[in-house]
């Protein structure tokens, strides 16, 4: 099925998958995310903020392997506006994890599927790209931290420091490309 990239004032080029529309639930956005060059890691500031926050044995565990600083080069890619919900979750899979919790805490339509592993999110898209003929994948943590920095670049940051993640945990990342700018209003990179 081909698709129709679409571009509309404020808004990046992108697609709705749609073999994902379900009902009243939000549909999967794709935002073409337009390739370059950034620098990843960490700065030496960066580097003492987080030895500051989480001190040195942590930052030692956790985050030493983001240095040093370096460019690198992406290449065009689409990536999700918004986490996958837990109707598009349950629509590829025919399972919801999130009902393995406090269903009136957890379970609903447009919240982001909770409880997968990063086993569970590769099978996702494996099933995706058989169900739409089009090649799904999760992001590199070059893509990743790429889509993740305003433009211009600026060092990256995160509301909370975690740890990085294992293949078995069961945090589903936030997969959205808003961000604020001086405005206070949310604008796509």
């Amino acid at each position: 099925m081909p698709l129709t990239l679409r571009r509309t004032p404020r808004t990046a080029r992108g697609f709705v998958e749609p073999l994902l529309a379900v009902g009243e639930a939000i549909p999967l956005h794709m935002v073409l995310v337009p390739g370059g060059s950034f620098l990843m890691g960490q700065t030496e500031a960066e580097k003492a903020e987080l030895i500051r926050q989480v001190g040195e044995e942590d930052y030692e565990k956790y985050y030493l392997r983001e240095l040093p600083q370096h460019e690198v080069t992406v290449p065009s890619f689409f990536m999700g506006r918004y986490p996958v919900t837990q109707a598009q979750y349950e629509q590829v899979m025919a399972s919801n994890p999130a009902t393995r919790y406090d269903a009136d805490r957890f379970v609903a339509l447009n919240k982001p599927v909770v409880g997968v592993t990063w086993h569970d999110a590769e099978a996702f898209c494996q099933r995706l790209s058989a169900l739409t003929q089009r090649p799904y994948r999760l992001p590199t943590e070059a893509e990743w931290e790429y889509a993740c920095r305003p433009a211009p670049p600026r060092p990256f940051r995160s509301a909370t420091l975690s740890p990085l993640r294992s293949p078995t945990t069961t945090a589903t990342p936030p997969i959205t490309m808003a961000q604020k700018g001086n405005t206070g209003k949310k604008r796509l990179l």
